[in-house]
């Protein structure tokens, strides 16, 4: 299974399904990227596109095809051609799409149209000079990168004139086997002592973020197109068969696109991960509510500035299982001319429990039993969405809730985190919680595994620090002695020096021994 999910993403490309316009990362829907050029020599006229490259593997990962057609023919002395194949079939719908990949490939190819559209190349110039160049230097990561390989294997072998002898063509043969659904009855029959070759070992990890946005199109793609298998074999053809233990929720696949009936909505229920996640958002930028006065379940949604975009990508594919469509840019939601990245998931019971807890004659509030909703993962996007760094600890900017609230909030903070807290009050008349210096030990301990990349900066500051309880070794100079000590506050009571020295020490990498005396290592 891939289950190593996006850590991030920039921006990614998007469909209108209503109109079948296509938007892209530099339209009105999204200016987050500052350039997508291509980085191979793609442009073979003067047609060009801004469509990341890792987008096109990804999206070729779930609806691209590498074919070899073998067939009979007079115009050669050994009785057969060969043709290699690249291609996209989609619905007409996503006409419009197979255009932009035909300009981000220079214009190369062919496009049918019809009730079903494919884009198709078969010059083995173009396949060896564009086509195999980008997967090589972009390579697919599902089993499609075998037949890939094999694919790229026959060229070579057609571009070398060897399909003409008997024993190339064999080859080519042999390798057609393996892709795809094989080999023919024809050529079974005319070919009888053909072995398939083993495909290559294929990486599952996800190579960029860019990647999954392509890949998560695609399979999109894959559900509205009426003549595929179905959507279940697609999934299983793409990522295989695992018997990997993983945490509920933790790989669930994006249903972007895809369509449920109100019984079945009715029944989903949030795994703790995932429901972990939708708390901490709820607690700082998220909100829940009805889309209309008749609507029977609420939906989530949430919205970030483009500052943090990468953070807004993680999230909402984190939560795009429960999504029917992709993020949108709008206006901010306060009112500003500031552009936000927004999406909103399905209206389903399990968002509509949600919303009982947090919302209050449709204020939202701290939930009486938020000790046993605060996990760490939803403490992690607490303070991603509301913290705030300060020089000596962090700030919980929770402005929007009552004191009851925020000393509900803070006193699972004291007792199930043993934080160190106290109320603050802005020059607003706002309530916020600071956490005190001495905690935010304790605090990163809890939460960064489970923060976002892009929102480690706000505990920087205490990554790298020693934590008060690790054991340090101190090494005494004159006498030659070591002496284990269960935390930095032991050792400096007994060595008779200040806390903050050993602190220093460690924070400055100093290799000299304190003052001529002690060497101090972290266990």
């Amino acid at each position: 299974m891939l289950t190593n999910f996006v850590h991030g993403l920039h921006s990614c490309f998007i469909w209108n399904k209503s109109n079948c316009v296509k938007k892209y990362t530099n339209s009105k829907l999204f200016s987050t990227i500052t350039s997508l050029k291509l980085p191979l020599n793609l442009n073979k006229g003067k047609e060009s596109s801004e469509i990341n490259p890792w987008f096109i593997s990804g999206f070729i990962d779930a609806e691209g095809c590498f074919s070899i057609r073998v067939r009979k023919t007079k115009k050669t002395y050994i009785g057969w051609s060969v043709e290699a194949v690249f291609s996209i079939c989609l619905h007409s719908k996503d006409l419009p799409l197979l255009e932009e990949i035909k300009t981000y490939f220079g214009g190369i190819g062919r496009i049918s149209k019809g009730k079903n559209c494919g884009y198709f190349v078969s010059s083995i110039e173009d396949l060896t000079n564009i086509i195999i160049p980008h997967f090589v230097k972009y390579p697919l990561i599902t089993k499609k990168q075998g037949d890939f390989l094999l694919f790229k294997s026959s060229v070579e072998m057609v571009k070398a004139k060897k399909h003409l002898t008997n024993e190339g063509l064999q080859n080519i043969v042999s390798n057609k086997a393996s892709i795809n659904f094989g080999l023919t009855d024809e050529l079974k029959a005319a070919f009888p002592n053909t072995m398939p070759v083993l495909k290559s070992f294929v990486n599952t990890k996800i190579p960029n973020s860019y990647w999954m946005a392509g890949f998560t199109s695609g399979l999109s793609s894959i559900t509205r197109f009426e003549n595929k298998r179905d959507y279940s074999e697609i999934k299983q053809e793409v990522f295989g068969t695992s018997l990997n233990l993983v945490l509920w929720g933790t790989n669930l696949l994006s249903t972007v696109g895809e369509r449920f009936t109100r019984s079945q909505l009715s029944i989903v229920k949030l795994p703790i991960h995932i429901q972990s996640i939708m708390v901490g958002l709820i607690l700082s930028d998220a909100w829940i509510k009805f889309s209309s006065k008749t609507s029977k379940n609420a939906l989530l949604g949430f919205s970030q500035s483009n500052v943090n975009s990468k953070y807004f990508w993680f999230v909402f594919f984190s939560l795009s299982h429960y999504c029917s469509s992709y993020p949108l840019k709008v206006k901010d939601r306060l009112g500003t001319n500031t552009i936000e990245l927004q999406f909103e998931t399905r209206s389903m019971t399990c968002i509509t429990e949600l919303y009982l807890l947090f919302y209050s004659e449709k204020i939202k509030v701290i939930p009486q039993n938020i000790y046993n909703l605060l996990t760490p993962i939803a403490l992690a996007h607490l303070i991603m969405g509301d913290g705030s760094w300060q020089r000596h600890g962090l700030i919980v900017c929770t402005d929007s809730y009552k004191l009851v609230d925020v000393v509900r909030l803070m006193n699972v903070l004291i007792i199930r985190y043993r934080l160190g807290c106290t109320i603050r009050v802005n020059n607003k008349n706002k309530y916020r919680i600071y956490i005190n210096q001495s905690s935010m030990a304790l605090l990163v301990d809890a939460i960064s595994p489970y923060m976002h990349y892009s929102m480690v900066y706000k505990l920087n500051s205490w990554l790298n620090t020693p934590r008060d309880r690790n054991e340090i070794e101190v090494f005494d100079v004159e006498n030659n002695i070591t002496t284990t000590y269960c935390s930095i506050s032991e050792a400096a009571k007994k060595l008779n020096i200040p806390k903050s020295a050993i602190v220093n020490y460690f924070s400055r990498n100093q290799n000299k021994p304190y003052k001529g005396k002690y060497r101090f290592n972290k266990i």
